[in-house]
């Protein structure tokens, strides 16, 4: 007689850190340090992260995640709901044919009442995985664009059509002369105004975090804090550090960045995951990008990376660097597709306010 699988799945606790972190590295095929694991995952403390693991006849077998936080409505009266923003679904291949993934998500979202969370919401960069997710009650918000620059485009190539070493030496001669053509353009701070690079225990992180408040005025947007935002900037789960840079004017911060670096495929990236600039300092905001564009250099990136969730003027200080459209874009879906009616405004992504600092999703 065949035996049948046992699933069972559990909510995580601190002391599944090394079974989470195990699975995460099994799903990455990269040998993340537990303790790079623990910080990304807030240490598993509830008013910040959940997650689920699935256990096939006792071994794990697969999780999901939510990244808790509060998300404003700002529109006429400010609405804050408490969210889960979804992650790091990942079944072992072993496992797939069984109903793991089903039963994963059918816990997550009866989570949603004993945990109190309103509202569920995710990006991917999978259509095949944002077509499934709208069969179970997600509402497609619509599709977020993804901005493109190359910085060593000829290494780039070979490392994607030929990987050999001694072609990836070859183009570095060609690069040098591609990045010698990025700097004529090169965008410098005006007068009075410094950029400065910062850590998360800087007492300006709280100037930052009050740019991150006011830009989510008339916008649906992530509520920040300090504490959260040390927590979230404190390392990636690569270990990659996130490079944080302000702009000063007399000595107030009118201007702010966040970009890290990483891996993909085995191309490197620049991600800028936050550009915070207002609508007169355009010039500030550029020389910002240039600034976040030497330190990827300088840390050996191929490209960088700009989600095109972020509100003007930073859309239109990307495009007048130069930057093309990327082929893949982020869809973004909303749990009880209900909360956010399709003519409705909050149901409009143009109102939204989206970018890599809600969660690392490259």
């Amino acid at each position: 007689m065949d035996h049948k699988p046992k699933i069972t799945i559990k909510e995580a606790t601190p002391d599944d850190l090394p079974v989470l972190a195990q699975l995460l590295r099994d799903r990455d095929e990269v040998p993340y340090e537990t303790t790079d694991v623990e910080d990304y995952l807030f240490h598993c403390d509830p008013e910040h992260f959940l997650a689920w693991i699935a256990h096939v006849d006792d071994q794990p077998a697969g999780m999901t995640a939510l990244y808790m936080r509060d998300v404003t409505f700002d529109h006429g009266e400010k609405i804050r709901r408490r969210s889960g923003f979804w992650s790091h679904l990942y079944i072992d291949p072993k496992y797939r044919k069984l109903m793991v993934y089903t039963q994963l998500v059918f816990a997550m979202n009866r989570a949603m009442r004993s945990s109190g969370i309103d509202m569920i919401y995710t990006a991917t960069r999978q259509t095949v995985v944002a077509e499934s997710h709208q069969k179970i009650g997600y509402r497609l918000m619509g599709t977020i664009p993804v901005d493109f620059r190359p910085l060593r485009p000829f290494r780039m190539l070979a490392r994607h059509k030929f990987p050999a070493k001694f072609i990836e030496a070859a183009a570095s001669v060609p690069d040098l002369g591609w990045r010698a053509w990025l700097s004529i353009g090169r965008s410098r701070a005006p007068g009075g105004v410094t950029i400065e690079r910062i850590d998360t225990g800087d007492s300006r992180i709280e100037q930052i975090v009050a740019m991150m408040q006011d830009r989510a005025r008339g916008t649906v947007a992530m509520d920040w804090s300090v504490e959260y935002f040390q927590k979230r900037f404190r390392t990636a789960i690569d270990h990659a550090p996130y490079r944080i840079h302000v702009a000063s004017r007399d000595g107030q911060v009118i201007a702010a960045s966040i970009h890290r670096v990483g891996d993909r495929h085995g191309i490197r990236f620049g991600i800028v995951i936050d550009l915070l600039v207002g609508p007169e300092d355009g010039q500030v905001g550029a020389a910002l990008l240039s600034t976040m564009q030497d330190s990827m250099v300088r840390d050996g990136a191929d490209a960088i990376l700009s989600m095109g969730g972020m509100q003007e003027p930073v859309p239109g200080i990307v495009r007048s660097a130069r930057f093309m459209r990327s082929p893949e874009q982020y869809h973004l879906l909303v749990y009880p597709g209900p909360l956010v009616p399709e003519e409705s405004w909050e149901g409009d992504l143009d109102h939204w306010t989206f970018c890599f600092s809600d969660h690392d999703a490259f």
